[in-house]
């Protein structure tokens, strides 16, 4: 405290520099000039790219429970997006943070559609712009059906006489899989078979197709078959004219000593190569003993009994008439007695005996009647051949042989006759 009457004195001011007036003008023009930065930075609206951003289908269940449709694509697709925000919100979204989506759910008629991407930005951001906005999308009512898988030939040449069988496809059938638009024109599918010079059956793989029912190739992508291949298997099959020959099989007469005249002299036939090959002649086979050869006989067969299996008749008759007749043959008659009728025991020893002869009725060669006997007809009864009649009578058929040197005859007919029989004692 300076004392009463005394002048205060102060220290003296110390002047300030210049440059320090500089310092604190340039550090205000800074500041204000970061505040305006910082303002503009955040404030103004850019624009960035985003790419490989997945879109994704939406409403494929409403879709199906409305119309029973289906989507027939995969979507597998990655899209670029520009979007336009503030700087800093920008910079903080990647593609996850952006939802693309197709909505499928109001779709009302099958086939190819258009729809547009919907893209969906976090706040406080939109879109600017889409290179892609739009994808096309097959959309049906997706079925399964059975199809026949049917051969189809190409070009093919045939040697004389060779024709072709019916096309064995593995598989029979085939399930395709695709839109119902597609499938409800679409019958069968088919394998292409190339043939080339055929001489012998046909095995064969081909790829399996489809065609619409106008005849046009089936190349939809959503059309799915269950199999790829099929395997073909063709039979070859020979046509052959062969003659036609009777054949005597009852042991008296050769056939060609008979007049014959058949409805047809040669027969058309078809079958597998191998066995068509084998056959030289059509052969009817007539027992002459069945027969009276002393008159003319009418004898008849159908063809598929006188064919082997396998053998088709092409000729388009299925009967075949013989007329035979042996020139120089008669009939003559004997009555053997039961004396001269010998009896023949069966395994257990039973004896049979004849009771009453018998006439028989002999054919054969006019010559050779005309001096036989009685006396060269050898008659018996077996006692395994003993059978009741209506009468409740022992009878028995006889058997007829010829003696040594007879040749060219036989008994017409069958016989029974009344016998006796006696058990082993």
């Amino acid at each position: 405290m300076p004392k009463t009457g005394e002048q205060l004195v102060l220290p003296p001011i110390k002047k300030k520099k210049p440059y320090y007036y500089l310092i604190l003008v340039a550090a205000f023009v800074g500041a204000a000039l970061l505040w305006l930065y910082a303002i503009g930075y955040d404030s103004t609206i850019f624009e960035r790219t985003i790419s490989n951003v997945p879109v994704k289908i939406v409403g494929a269940e409403e879709l199906s429970a409305n119309k029973r449709f289906s989507v027939a694509d995969d979507l597998d697709m990655l899209i670029s997006v520009t979007i336009s925000g503030r700087r800093t919100v920008l910079n903080e979204i990647d593609a996850e943070d952006l939802e693309a989506t197709v909505d499928v759910s109001q779709v009302q008629t099958a086939g190819e559609v258009t729809l547009p991407i919907n893209v969906k930005t976090p706040n406080g951001t939109a879109v600017a712009e889409m290179k892609i906005k739009t994808v096309t999308l097959f959309i049906d009512e997706f079925l399964i059906k059975t199809v026949p898988v049917n051969a189809v030939y190409g070009s093919y040449t045939l040697t004389n006489g060779i024709k072709l069988g019916e096309a064995n496809v593995n598989p029979v059938v085939i399930a395709v899989e695709g839109p119902a638009t597609e499938l409800n024109r679409i019958s069968a599918a088919y394998v292409d078979v190339a043939l080339g010079y055929v001489t012998a059956p046909i095995s064969a793989y081909g790829p399996i197709y489809l065609k619409y029912d106008d005849g046009r190739i089936v190349t939809n992508k959503y059309v799915k078959l269950a199999a790829n291949q099929a395997y073909v298997y063709i039979d070859v099959y020979k046509e052959k004219t062969v003659p036609i020959r009777v054949q005597f099989t009852g042991g008296v007469f050769p056939a060609e000593s008979a007049v014959i005249q058949l409805s047809r002299e040669t027969l058309t036939i078809s079958g597998l190569i191998d066995l068509i090959d084998s056959i030289d002649q059509v052969t009817l086979k007539v027992d002459e003993t069945s027969l009276n050869m002393a008159v003319k006989n009418t004898v008849t067969a159908y063809y598929s009994a006188l064919l082997p299996a396998g053998v088709t008749n092409e000729s388009g008759e299925a009967l075949l008439t013989a007329e035979i007749r042996i020139p120089n043959v008669t009939t003559k008659y004997f009555f053997i007695p039961s004396s001269q009728i010998s009896g023949i025991p069966d395994s257990s020893g039973t004896a049979v005996k004849a009771v009453e002869g018998v006439t028989v009725t002999v054919v054969g060669n006019r010559d050779t009647l005309k001096d036989m006997t009685v006396k060269n007809i050898i008659a018996s009864v077996s006692a395994d051949k003993v059978f009741k009649d209506e009468k409740g009578n022992e009878v028995a058929y006889v058997d007829f042989a010829f003696t040594e040197g007879i040749a060219g005859v036989y008994a017409y007919g069958s016989y029974t006759i009344k016998v006796a029989t006696q058990e082993a004692g």
